[in-house]
């Protein structure tokens, strides 16, 4: 579950995988997440994805959808702004000897 706001003392909640979703189809939606023409694995997924209704819950296919899972979880990062919180850090990697780990 994702909370989404607080409202009145009580968190406004959702299921993760359904709002991640949302967040998608609002996006391409508002043009605002557009994918190359070309690249045909990427609409391969987005066509074929499917979802039931189980006890009034989404339930998505299995399978055939890494490339829509790393949509949803950019999506959701951007949303809660974690994305512009990254800055550049400079890392020096000074070499290291050891012993010898194969002989």
């Amino acid at each position: 579950m994702t909370t989404l706001a607080v409202r009145d003392g009580h968190q406004v909640r959702k299921r993760t995988k359904e709002f991640m979703t949302s967040l998608i189809a609002g996006a391409l939606q508002r043009r605002q997440l557009v994918f190359p023409i070309d690249d045909l694995e990427i609409e391969d997924q987005f066509t074929t994805h499917t979802y039931t209704l189980h006890d009034g819950r989404i339930v998505y296919s299995k399978g055939n959808d890494h490339v829509i899972d790393a949509v949803r979880c950019a999506m959701l990062a951007r949303e809660q702004s974690t994305l512009n919180q990254v800055s550049e850090e400079t890392v020096s990697l000074v070499p290291l000897t050891t012993e010898p780990v194969f002989i």
